[in-house]
């Protein structure tokens, strides 16, 4: 699993002040990643969201703790006091003003003996706290995949720009070739058709290319906080660092029952419900409080004016429930309900869990086995296309057979590029349904990439211009 907060911002910091985020000009795979979690939004609001979820441990706790309330008042009393009094004349009025300072003092400690309530709510808190521990451990993974995808996706669209360029200038010679022969009489109107039509299809291919590295950018920039310019690439040799899947399936998914970060907070969520059930239930229970309080008084009342009064309490309240109107019955039905509904999502998280580890444990085996077979396709298609133009020299192959050989040696290459990040991503999104992502993993695939190459040129200068710069 991704380190704990604490742990991963030192080692962040550190990291940081030893290796430095390169400038706009080279932002390679790890630098990335380490710039998206200092300056990811998304993963900074997870960090006050987890801080705020551990609080629900101590705010369980209190109630089992000791209770002090002191109470202090003092107010300035007006008034009159009416009264008759018998006189030799008879009885008379006596109408006598007040006008007085009244004040008191009270301090109480209470300690709660029996209350079940307090106690499931103490262990509901340490519940949610560890709820929230395994929900920021998600959204830590979560951050590493989004980073490593928009990264990968960066790198995918500059290289399908690369191959729609060479496209183009291929074609276009072609194009030339077939003009040519056209007027000398060698060739056709349809060669020359042929190669236009392919022409301006790889020029609207090129400008979605460019979109695409346009809005790859941009969801990159958001994660990192910055303008990258220039990307790392993956090592021509990458393939031959690539190591089989030796595990198999099933201890994947054990592990994944073991250590996901989703069903561990599922779990944790679970038991918040059943605590809840025990917190309404205990609704029915009598509560034992011990509490002694000390209080001092003066001319609390007329009756007491100038009259002074010290006590000490210590004694013992129970409090027996008899009657709520149905609450605690009402509450304590809803809480089973509810204790339910998370027993069933807890077991669609582990199903969930499950197909997703069958999923990226599939493209894992399968995706080394495709890099392979697409490498070995560029090659022969690389052969084909200079078979096919030696065969047009020897006047057996048209200038259309020579497109199409292009094509496909186009194809083959994107889908080589696209395979190789596929697999990346799938070994990433793999350890992360089972728990085992780690920052380690993440420099492991830091270490399949080279030398920074720039974004393409005329994107930076589109930004550029867009920026005012």
């Amino acid at each position: 699993m991704i380190v704990r907060l604490r742990k991963l911002t030192l080692l962040t910091a550190l990291a940081l002040s030893l290796n430095p985020l390169l400038p706009a000009s080279a932002l390679g795979f790890m630098e990335a990643y380490r710039a998206a979690l200092q300056n990811d939004p998304t993963y900074q609001a997870a960090i006050a969201e987890n801080e705020a979820g551990q609080q629900n441990r101590a705010m369980g706790r209190a109630g089992l703790l000791p209770q002090v309330n002191a109470n202090i008042s003092r107010a300035r009393v007006r008034g009159e006091q009416e009264y008759t009094t018998q006189t030799l004349a008879g009885p008379r009025d006596v109408v006598v003003p007040l006008k007085y300072f009244s004040y008191s003092r009270t301090v109480q400690v209470r300690q709660s003996v029996v209350n079940m309530a307090a106690i499931a709510n103490f262990r509901q808190g340490r519940a949610r706290a560890e709820y929230s521990t395994e929900v920021f451990r998600g959204k830590q993974n979560d951050l590493a995949l989004r980073l490593s995808s928009a990264y990968f996706q960066a790198l995918l669209s500059q290289h399908a720009i690369d191959l729609a360029q060479a496209k183009v200038q291929s074609i276009e010679q072609q194009l030339k070739t077939a003009e040519v022969q056209f007027k000398a009489g060698d060739g056709t109107v349809t060669d020359v058709d042929e190669a236009r039509a392919r022409r301006d299809l790889a020029q609207a291919q090129l400008i979605e290319a460019r979109n695409q590295l346009t809005v790859a950018m941009r969801s990159l920039q958001e994660l990192v906080g910055d303008k990258p310019v220039s990307l790392a690439q993956l090592k021509a040799d990458f393939a031959k660092q690539l190591k089989p899947e030796l595990e198999t399936l099933d201890t994947w998914l054990d592990r994944a029952l073991e250590s996901s970060a989703d069903i561990a907070a599922q779990r944790r969520a679970l038991e918040v419900a059943e605590r809840e059930v025990d917190k309404n239930r205990a609704g029915h229970l009598p509560t034992v409080d011990v509490y002694a309080s000390s209080g001092r008084s003066q001319s609390d009342s007329f009756s007491s004016i100038n009259q002074e009064y010290r006590t000490r309490q210590l004694g013992v309240q129970v409090n027996i429930p008899i009657f709520s109107g149905g609450y605690t019955n009402a509450a304590t039905t809803q809480a089973i309900a509810n204790r339910e509904r998370a027993r069933n999502e807890l077991e669609a998280t582990v199903n969930k869990t499950h197909i997703e580890v069958t999923k990226q444990y599939s493209g894992t085996v399968s995706g080394l086995a495709k890099v392979q077979a697409l490498e070995l396709a560029v090659k022969s298609s690389e052969q084909a296309l200079e078979s096919t133009k030696m065969g047009f020299k020897a006047g057996m192959r048209s200038n259309v057979d020579i497109l199409n050989a292009e094509e496909q040696l186009y194809t083959s290459r994107r889908d080589l590029a696209e395979a190789k990040y596929v697999y990346l991503l799938s070994r990433l999104r793999l350890k992360a349904a089972a728990g085992q992502l780690s920052e380690a993993d993440m420099g492991e695939v830091d270490s399949y990439f080279g030398a920074e190459k720039p974004v393409h040129e005329k994107l930076v200068q589109v930004r550029r211009s867009a920026n005012g710069s």
